[in-house]
């Protein structure tokens, strides 16, 4: 069963009305930075800046570990075919996102 607009549209400013505290866990505050961020995707590098701006220092070896759970634990995070390149290293690289039936209720 489908989500009405109006319910969907209201989800997703509670969501997105939440304070950043209220996600705790490293893999919480990661998927919070990606389906915040509104890019299709995001390298690990962009994600690793966007955690230490909003949170504290983090390792590189943190956020491949959050994302490796997320990804294939989780499943809440998708890690895409295609490939970018990272906007720190400039390297080619096969950033992450949200599913994208998750896209539409964020």
């Amino acid at each position: 069963m489908r989500q009405s607009t109006a319910f969907r549209d209201t989800s997703a400013q509670c969501f997105h009305s939440l304070p950043a505290e209220y996600f705790t866990s490293q893999e919480d505050r990661i998927f919070f930075i990606v389906s915040n961020d509104r890019r299709p995707n995001m390298p690990m590098r962009e994600i690793e800046a966007a955690y230490k701006s909003r949170y504290e220092e983090i390792d590189y070896s943190s956020i491949s570990r959050a994302i490796n759970v997320l990804v294939n634990k989780k499943f809440r995070l998708i890690r895409l075919a295609t490939k970018r390149e990272c906007s720190f290293s400039h390297v080619l690289i096969h950033p992450v996102s949200i599913p994208k039936g998750q896209l539409e209720l964020l």
